[in-house]
């Protein structure tokens, strides 16, 4: 059985990463509330728990393992080495696709405005009838192709690179405005 560890990050987003925010800013207000002239032991003791609870939910992590022999994978968000996700079938799934993110965020303060430029480029396991897989995610696109290249020949799918897709596109616009 050759199972895969394919990606595990921090996710300090979504659902899971703002519950545990909230979780941790409720239990360090039930510890601080709980520390005043009368001090209670209880409350202070649920003000701790709250707060680790918080904590865990805010770092957990996602990945993919894949089973290869069993062409199998199971999307997972681990909480401590506890993960929680389901196997599916590869079967259904057609290809893998490298999608290309570019956010732009602008920041303005006293007459100065500061662009932050982030690229991004996620490995995507795309299917009509399921929900798609992000397998992982790359800030580099040589990294990202390579790793393309090689999960779809492992996994025998077709894989598409859109970033090229989308130059070439620059390009022919380019050249359609030059003329």
């Amino acid at each position: 059985m050759t199972i895969v560890k394919i990606s595990s990050r921090l996710t300090f987003k979504g659902y899971i990463s703002i519950m545990g925010l909230i979780i941790f800013i409720v239990g360090l207000i039930i510890t601080i509330s709980q520390m005043t002239p009368n001090i209670s032991i209880f409350g202070f003791a649920l003000g701790i728990m709250i707060i680790i609870i918080g904590i865990i939910f805010f770092i957990s992590k996602r990945g993919v393992l894949i089973d290869f022999d069993k062409k199998l994978i199971k999307p997972y968000l681990d909480f401590i080495m506890v993960k929680l996700g389901k196997w599916e079938s590869l079967v259904d799934y057609d290809k893998i696709v490298l999608k290309y993110t570019n956010e732009s965020q602008t920041m303005n303060s006293r007459g100065n405005s500061t662009n932050y430029i982030t690229k991004s480029f996620d490995i995507i396991l795309t299917s009509k009838n399921k929900k798609d897989i992000i397998i992982k995610e790359f800030v580099n696109y040589n990294k990202a192709k390579s790793f393309l290249v090689d999960i779809s020949q492992r996994l025998e799918k077709d894989n598409v690179d859109m970033y090229e897709i989308l130059k070439e596109r620059i390009q022919e616009r380019k050249q359609h405005v030059r003329r």
